[in-house]
């Protein structure tokens, strides 16, 4: 496998775990308690990437990661506030 092969085969990794953590966070049943779960584990996922010595890519995707799973959370809690009908 070549860097772009290896490339393109994380990118599929990391659009696959994106579908499977927004399936979870549609479908939690306290949204408010996974909200205060995930902003925990963020941080301190963040802080553990900022102090080791990795490339400013790594920790600019470990953010955008977070940020979309953060996203998706606002979506959920969006969603449970419209009366069903």
């Amino acid at each position: 496998m070549d860097q772009s092969e290896k490339i393109e085969f994380l990118a599929g990794e990391v659009h696959a775990l994106m579908g499977f953590a927004t399936a979870i966070v549609m479908t939690h049943p306290d949204i408010s308690e996974l909200a205060e779960q995930i902003e925990q584990t963020a941080q301190a996922n963040l802080a553990l990437a900022e102090g080791s010595v990795v490339p400013d890519e790594f920790v600019e995707g470990v953010q955008h990661i977070w940020d979309r799973i953060r996203k998706a959370i606002k979506t959920s809690q969006a969603q449970q506030t419209i009366p069903k009908g």
